[in-house]
């Protein structure tokens, strides 16, 4: 009889916790549910994740590998450096938007609660996975400052770095609020768009390196999102 592989089994757990939060969402998702949606035994899920918390970190990390990923690959997209910064911010709440439950980031940092009581080692690899993505995403920032593009001071940076970042969370969290969707009152791609292009326009670039072209923009976005929902399979 063929035994599936302890690397094999583990894979099958995350993939059916995934599917459960996106069907049922994080809160309602009962950790007993996974072995049997995996068509194994509670004995097996716990030889793997010692409890819900070190599980959902584990999918968390995946996520958060993800963003590494596609954000290195816009370093040698087909954009001027406004536009790799824009698709950047936007991408996240396109995946959001796309479909609720789906983004470990985005439950992940409304239940922050949940990695804290996660195991030290689990905790540990969300530290170095955040590095990563923290490592890439100043690199976006950087290359075009290093190389004469961006001209504005770090205080103006800074700033509109904040904003950016502050103005991001907040829609993702909002499309990941089912109320919310089943009311249609979610924000806008145009809105968001338009709110992260003036953010970003109000730097001082050197010309033409600052202007932003919407269809190149949305166009590797949409590149981006259909990457992060075929991970999501």
């Amino acid at each position: 009889m063929y035994r599936k592989n302890r690397q094999t089994v583990r894979n099958q757990l995350l993939r059916s916790a995934q599917y459960l939060i996106q069907q049922q969402g994080l809160v309602s998702m009962r950790f007993c549910d996974i072995a049997k949606h995996a068509e194994t035994s509670t004995g097996t899920l716990y030889s793997h994740f010692a409890s819900k918390e070190n599980l959902l970190v584990e999918l968390y990390v995946e996520r958060i590998n993800d963003y590494v990923k596609t954000r290195q690959e816009l370093l040698d997209a087909e954009l001027n450096p406004a536009e790799r910064l824009l698709v950047s911010n936007l991408t996240p709440i396109m995946v959001s938007l796309h479909s609720p439950n789906t983004d470990g980031l985005n439950f992940m940092i409304a239940n922050a609660g949940l990695w804290q009581h996660a195991e030290s080692a689990y905790r540990s690899q969300i530290e170095a996975s955040f590095l990563k993505l923290q490592q890439i995403t100043d690199k976006l920032w950087l290359v075009p400052i290093e190389q004469g593009k961006l001209l504005s001071d770090m205080a103006a940076i800074k700033q509109c770095r904040q904003l950016l970042i502050g103005y991001q969370r907040g829609c993702v969290l909002q499309s990941q609020n089912l109320f919310l969707r089943e009311q249609q009152s979610l924000p806008s791609l145009e809105c968001s768009f338009s709110t992260m292009e003036n953010l970003l326009n109000g730097l001082d670039w050197l010309a033409p390196y600052g202007h932003i072209d919407q269809s190149q923009v949305i166009s590797a976005c949409r590149t981006q999102l259909d990457w992060h929902t075929k991970a999501l399979i």
